[in-house]
């Protein structure tokens, strides 16, 4: 899959975020060349410790781009050249006013973007999308065990609002899939 000389290719969205760092630790110490992507301003905390990476790594590689990942244009050329999309963002905004406007649309918007681009850009051989356990459940029952086709059926906009977030865009992201998958075999 990789060049005898080649580093794997990986790109990390939201990579100023808890799950990406531990993420872009262990691919760096696999010696992977990773582009990580941030939002906002480039004198955050978060991204002093992704600036030090980038600076101090002896194994692998790291470059840093600022991109909002609702617009698939800009998501396919930042794609470009890797093989493996890890998508970690999410729309987190504890205590947000509005949840549908500041979390679960905004949400829903990147999920369908990363798709998009991930299946336009030649590159691209898997996207990984990190989801939760709250997309399943959102309180494990002690008498069986959990399977694929179990869903967080309980949290709602307003009861649990986070997890009720992770529950939609893991079942959009298995529509655009599905939607997918259907058109590949229509088109071969």
């Amino acid at each position: 899959q990789f060049g005898l000389f080649s580093m794997p290719r990986a790109l990390v969205t939201a990579g100023t975020g808890f799950l990406a760092h531990h993420l872009i630790q262990q691919l760096l110490e696999k010696n992977w060349e990773v582009t990580a992507t941030y939002r906002g301003n480039d004198s955050s905390p978060k991204l002093a410790w992704l600036k030090h990476q980038a600076q101090s790594s002896s194994k692998g590689s790291l470059r840093l781009i600022q991109r909002e990942l609702t617009n698939v244009e800009v998501l396919i050329d930042a794609f470009e050249g890797h093989a493996i999309i890890f998508h970690t963002a999410a729309a987190v905004q504890l205590g947000a006013s509005d949840v549908f406007s500041e979390m679960i649309d905004p949400a829903l918007e990147m999920t369908r973007a990363v798709f998009q681009a991930s299946v336009r850009t030649a590159s691209v051989r898997k996207l990984i999308f990190t989801s939760s356990d709250s997309a399943v459940v959102e309180n494990p029952p002690l008498d069986r065990v959990l399977t694929e086709s179990d869903w967080n059926e309980t949290s709602t906009p307003t009861h649990n609002p986070y997890k009720y977030m992770k529950t939609v865009t893991e079942r959009e992201l298995w529509k655009l899939y599905d939607a997918w998958l259907e058109s590949e075999k229509e088109n071969s």
